[in-house]
């Protein structure tokens, strides 16, 4: 395992929710994620949120497709984390 607590891959877009889920599985210390890619889904937040109990921030590019129900399940569960959705200019 390894002792990551920030990535930041706002300048790389093209992040999968497998990316993502390799991140959960071997950086479950994280606390801080920034993620810019529109090809991440549910799928991928879910693991971030589920495999890295530390996770304190989330910042998000808008073009991400995520579900309400997702949203809500995690801010519910995880009162402590912070979810930022962010715009670009195109």
């Amino acid at each position: 395992m390894y002792k990551v607590e920030f990535i930041d891959f706002e300048r790389y877009d093209q992040y999968t929710n497998v990316g993502l889920k390799a991140i959960a599985r071997h950086c479950p210390q994280l606390t801080n994620i920034l993620v810019r890619s529109n090809k991440i889904t549910d799928m991928g937040l879910l693991a971030i949120v589920e495999h890295c109990p530390h996770l304190t921030s989330i910042s998000l590019g808008h073009r991400n497709q995520f579900s309400n129900a997702v949203l809500q399940a995690i801010t519910r569960q995880h009162s402590q984390l912070s979810m930022y959705f962010y715009w670009e200019a195109e």
